[in-house]
């Protein structure tokens, strides 16, 4: 294949055109090869190879993230509504249960509690599937793990871990309470508050949200304080 030549190159322009062409030139900047990667990003050029591949994976987990993946990509490929998604603005109870009965909504949840326990790395590789054909789903999918229940997996203790994670990583979606009236999401300066009764059995939680990632379909709320 011939190399692609300049604009300045055309034959049969007028000597003030070719000047106008060279100055158009000059200003669109030097070849991609040339430029770095942020650049090529700002130009529309995404050259994945300068920031790929992702960390290497455990060969275990790249072996069964690989098998979730060909799965997920099989069903995303023939079975996924993603053009109705868009129309209705609500993905379908049906394709919720799906994900969960691939272990996609428990990817980083561990083993111990019905997930898969995948890293950082895997889940990564899979949202960005999710997201090349659906990026509504790929944003309740991460909602629902990297905020939804993050904390849970985090810093829970073990009753409250066996209680609750095997029914998020396994049939009910979790959400996430940030976005107040007065702060909106300064998570330094929530209004709402979380105390303990007096008697000690149970916590008062007082405050005001003006919504709930995911609130609407979820079984267990993150709520910020």
């Amino acid at each position: 294949m011939a190399e692609q030549q300049g604009l300045s190159n055309i034959k049969g322009v007028s000597k003030e055109d070719r000047q106008m062409i060279e100055d158009i030139e000059t200003m669109m900047g030097p070849e991609p090869a040339e430029m770095g990667f942020v650049k090529n990003t700002f130009w529309g050029r995404f050259e994945s190879d300068r920031v790929f591949p992702y960390p290497h994976e455990r060969k275990e987990e790249r072996e069964q993230c690989d098998a979730l993946l060909e799965e997920l990509e099989a069903y995303l490929e023939n079975e996924h509504p993603a053009i109705q998604i868009d129309k209705e603005q609500q993905i379908p109870q049906w394709v919720i249960d799906r994900l969960f009965e691939m272990g996609v909504m428990g990817m980083i949840i561990p083993e111990a509690y019905g997930g898969l326990g995948l890293g950082v790395t895997s889940y990564n590789r899979v949202l960005e599937l999710i997201g090349y054909y659906c990026s509504s789903t790929a944003v309740m999918v991460s909602a629902h793990q990297s905020i939804g229940c993050k904390a849970l997996v985090m810093f829970g203790n073990e009753k409250q871990k066996a209680e609750y994670l095997p029914t998020v990583a396994q049939e009910e979606l979790s959400a996430f309470c940030l976005s107040e009236p007065n702060v909106g999401s300064d998570a330094a300066n929530q209004e709402t508050t979380c105390v303990e009764s007096e008697d000690g059995e149970h916590f008062i939680l007082n405050g005001e949200k003006k919504w709930s990632t995911s609130g609407a379909f979820s079984a267990l709320f993150t709520v910020m304080c």
